[in-house]
């Protein structure tokens, strides 16, 4: 094994999300009725399957690899995506990235001298296009710094408005020569393989290899409204209030040290546990990066948790709702993310309702029928589980 391949603990997905935090600890909640129960969880091995059939025996073989693009900001679904990633990897070949980075340290030396060899695995999301272009700039960088050499673009959701944008990537594509990618779902698939000359693949969110969860403390409100805050966002009726037991809220904020804590504590841990890597900076900064996405992934499961029921127009608070057992109502960002995964993927799910508007989820949440629908989801707010969302006593 080459130095910088490091190998972690024997199971990922525990390790990944728990260790740091210890949020699994306290009474398990159990999700709903168990045929419910049995049917998240039979989704949730279907979507794993898909992941191990799309990555395949992509890294058979390989001593040491790179992933690069880490989400250091608060934004807990990024975070769920990266554990997800390690602990697919993790569960698959035994190994930790001997190189990571974010769009702010990338350094094309280091990540040679770290991994000289291995293939470059680009995090996964919905960055792919020109909504976010930091990462996309990093994402063509590492094109046009590595040609020829294995990239595999984890799971995206791909999306551009400019279509010189896309034609721009697909030029660096074409160069490069030697990249798969996988898109998150069937309208990006169609858009790849129409616009890039490279391997293309059909995978779920990299989030779905964390598996099922368990809710760990009881519910406090009787709704949470997971509302994106960003340029992702809908224009929504300003008009709209929140029902008096519910609380509405996003998931960006952060201690603001716990950047400066978790790298105090990994620090010591190596120098502690393991005093080689205490000089090794690729093996502190993945240590660093991982505990920070362990507690932001801990931070929304708890916030998820807190509530009997939950509408967002955030995609991983669908499909961290799904983890959790929680029943929800989604409505869609400003580009069809949601409903372009859902139709590919979770439709049957039975613990969601898909809306076309806040208002909408709203009317949904009271009763109402849903003004959309899609086969196998729940409609009038009773999903398929059999669980009646609580209804508020006044509205706010």
């Amino acid at each position: 094994m080459q130095r910088n391949a490091v190998r972690g603990p024997e199971r990922p997905g525990a390790e990944a999300v728990g260790s740091e935090t210890g949020w699994r600890r306290g009474r398990s909640i159990p999700p709903g009725p168990t045929g419910a129960n049995d049917r998240r969880h039979a989704m949730i091995a279907r979507l794993q399957n898909e992941i191990d059939g799309a990555l395949g025996a992509e890294l058979d073989g390989v001593r040491s690899f790179a992933l690069v693009d880490f989400p250091d900001h608060a934004n807990v679904g990024d975070s769920a995506i990266y554990l997800g990633e390690l602990a697919w990897l993790h569960r698959r070949y035994g190994l930790r990235p001997g190189y990571v980075c974010t769009v702010d340290n990338f350094a094309p030396a280091a990540l040679r001298q770290a991994v000289p060899d291995g293939p470059i695995l680009i995090h996964g999301g919905g960055n792919f296009g020109d909504i976010w272009p930091g990462h996309q700039r990093l994402r063509e960088a590492m094109l046009a710094a590595f040609p020829g050499r294995r990239i595999v673009q984890l799971p995206q959701t791909i999306h551009f408005a400019n279509p010189a944008a896309r034609d721009r990537v697909a030029a660096g594509i074409a160069a490069h020569g030697n990249v798969l990618l996988l898109a998150r779902d069937a309208v990006s698939l169609d858009l790849a393989r129409r616009s890039f000359d490279c391997e293309v693949r059909l995978c779920p969110d990299m989030a779905f290899a964390l598996g099922a969860q368990d809710r760990s403390t009881p519910a406090r409100h009787e709704l949470l409204l997971l509302l994106r805050t960003d340029h992702e966002r809908r224009p929504r009726d300003p008009c709209v209030s929140v029902p008096a037991g519910g609380v509405a809220a996003d998931w960006l904020d952060e201690p603001p040290d716990l950047h400066a804590r978790l790298r105090r504590r990994t620090a010591l841990w190596a120098a502690l546990a393991k005093p080689a890597a205490a000089f090794d900076r690729c093996h502190q900064r993945e240590r660093l990066y991982r505990a920070l996405a362990t507690r932001r992934v801990a931070r929304g499961l708890g916030q998820l948790g807190s509530a009997r029921s939950v509408i967002t127009d955030r995609l991983h608070g669908h499909i961290l709702c799904l983890l959790l057992g929680i029943p929800h109502i989604v409505f869609d960002n400003h580009y069809g993310k949601l409903g372009g995964f859902i139709d590919t993927w979770t439709a049957t799910c039975g613990l969601a309702q898909v809306t076309d508007s806040l208002a909408a989820a709203l009317a949904c949440w009271r009763g109402k029928p849903a003004s959309v629908d899609r086969a196998g989801i729940g409609r009038a707010g009773v999903d398929r589980a059999g669980v009646q969302p609580a209804r508020p006593a006044a509205v706010g």
